[in-house]
């Protein structure tokens, strides 16, 4: 009897979908990580948002200081520490050919060097 994947929450935009779907595929997850995943997947969403929205603005703004980053590109760096943050949490990284966590089919496999991950465009 095969495991069924659990659906991606209702409320995930399409970047929080993908990385739900590509986890979900790869690894078994207690309920703490799934929660953990979920947050992650949000984030994935909120930086989208951010991007296409930043993306026809100037890098900089006036402020009564003097010119300032975007706010909205300063959003998206913390955006960006956050996701980092829960990837790391959970151990899972997002490269192809490294291996971490709890693989499906291979619980035994231990983890190998330090925990990091890297955002992988997808070529499609």
């Amino acid at each position: 009897m095969t495991e069924q994947k659990k659906r991606a929450p209702r409320n995930l935009g399409r970047a929080g979908k993908s990385l739900w779907n590509r986890v979900m595929d790869d690894y078994e997850l207690s309920p703490a990580e799934e929660a953990v995943l979920v947050e992650a997947a949000r984030v994935m969403d909120t930086l989208e948002r951010l991007e296409t929205e930043a993306a026809g603005q100037p890098l900089t703004d006036s402020s009564p200081q003097g010119r300032v980053v975007n706010p909205l590109l300063r959003e998206a760096r913390m955006q960006r520490q956050t996701l980092d943050r829960l990837v790391r949490s959970l151990g899972i990284p997002l490269v192809e050919g490294t291996s971490r966590g709890n693989r499906r089919g291979n619980s035994q496999e231990e983890p190998t060097g330090p925990r990091s991950f890297h955002v992988v465009e997808d070529a499609s």
